[in-house]
């Protein structure tokens, strides 16, 4: 496949987000964050424990519904953890808040992409030993690399599963209970 149609092929991620963001901010700025947070962590786990399923001759149409189910999820989670992270400081601190936010996200992606390249690397090795003599030597290692892949995203949508019980556990959710109100930000430059 070549560089450009896989790149196309990613794109249903950050499109579904950057619709759904700003609709799951209003959300969260009326009924709290709690809820839509949690929600789009659970359609993450959806999308990533579809993305199980996929193999050699998943059609890109396939490829991309699945990508999207992410990507909405991202944009459900996204703007309402934010939300309540920063709304949780004083006044203040809002610009160490947001640059510990960043830095905390850009951590948790390469930690997320070392992990699952971990996994696939490990998981591909012992999936080439254990198919060897039962397939044919050509489809072996493709067929090791697909397993692989299928474990990386089974341990996401295991995070998944995890984040939606701790959201669900944490505090706030409504503005005056671990949020700061509208009226408690700055106003706008």
């Amino acid at each position: 496949m070549p560089a450009i149609t896989a790149g196309l092929l990613l794109t249903p991620i950050p499109l579904a987000t950057m619709i759904v963001a700003p609709i799951s901010g209003a959300l969260s700025d009326r009924i709290g964050s709690r809820l839509p947070a949690t929600v789009g962590l659970g359609v993450i786990g959806v999308g990533m424990f579809s993305l199980t399923q996929i193999h050699a001759g998943t059609g890109n149409w396939d490829l991309i519904l699945r990508l999207m189910i992410v990507g909405l999820g991202q944009g459900l989670f996204s703007s309402p953890n934010s939300s309540a992270i920063l709304g949780s400081v004083p006044r203040s601190r809002l610009g160490i808040a947001s640059g510990t936010l960043g830095l905390m996200r850009a951590d948790g992606q390469m930690l997320g992409i070392a992990v699952a390249g971990a996994i696939v690397a490990n998981r591909t090795a012992m999936y080439v030993e254990e198919l060897s003599g039962r397939l044919a030597p050509a489809m072996v290692q493709r067929e090791a690399l697909i397993l692989a892949i299928h474990d990386a995203f089974y341990v996401a949508a295991a995070f998944c599963v995890a984040g939606v019980l701790i959201s669900l556990l944490r505090g706030g959710g409504v503005s005056g209970q671990g949020e700061v109100s509208r009226e408690d930000l700055p106003a706008p430059l």
